[in-house]
């Protein structure tokens, strides 16, 4: 073979080469534009999956989510140490976030709480007979729970027990019962009538 013909056999080897290497790349670079779109398709779907599951089940039943409201409430209207004007009246402020725009409540002890009020009402009731104890624990403990769509009918008794800032302990048992509406995925009291009051 002479010089010439070598030549041509070496460019036409090189030349296979090149295109052997082309189509090979050619085939990882579809190769991993497959494997990353179906990672991506299943990092998508399980991040759906993920929300889904926090935003719409999170294992907790209509009864629990309305323990939850009473053991806000009573954290809220609770009083363990001194506190200043401005976190109650902060405490208070998200007090109200608990309650109907119009909640009726019935307490014949209390002529100035009872009848339908407002947010602002319920928040300055409370806040008016938080300010006369230097201590104050309010405990709920829930007998029935009966929830019908988005309406709940709760019996239960609150024990509030403290300190007055003239020095006097108090110590009073209420059973009550309380309705509840659910609105916009949160239970919000919507009346509180008092059945019995039992002084120990």
């Amino acid at each position: 073979m002479g010089y010439k013909e070598e030549l041509a056999s070496l460019v036409e080897r090189t030349e296979k080469k090149r295109t052997d290497s082309s189509g090979e790349n050619r085939k990882k670079k579809k190769s991993f534009s497959v494997n990353g779109k179906t990672l991506f398709l299943f990092l998508l779907l399980f991040s759906a999956a993920v929300w889904c599951f926090f935003t719409f089940w999170n294992g907790k039943s209509e009864e629990d989510l309305i323990r939850e409201q009473f053991v806000a409430v009573a954290e809220l209207l609770s009083k363990e140490k001194k506190e200043g004007v401005i976190v109650a009246a902060a405490n208070m402020q998200k007090l109200g976030g608990y309650f109907a725009p119009v909640t009726h409540i019935g307490i014949e002890e209390l002529s100035w709480m009872n009848g339908d009020l407002d947010r602002e009402a319920v928040i300055r009731n409370a806040f008016r007979g938080k300010s006369m104890f230097e201590r104050l624990k309010i405990d709920f403990s829930i007998h029935e729970c009966g929830v019908r769509g988005n309406d709940a009918t709760v019996l239960f008794t609150v024990t509030i027990s403290g300190t007055l800032r003239n020095g006097g302990k108090t110590r009073e048992v209420r059973d009550l019962e309380g309705g509840l509406n659910k609105e916009n995925g949160k239970w919000l009291f919507r009346s509180l009538r008092i059945n019995e009051l039992i002084k120990k």
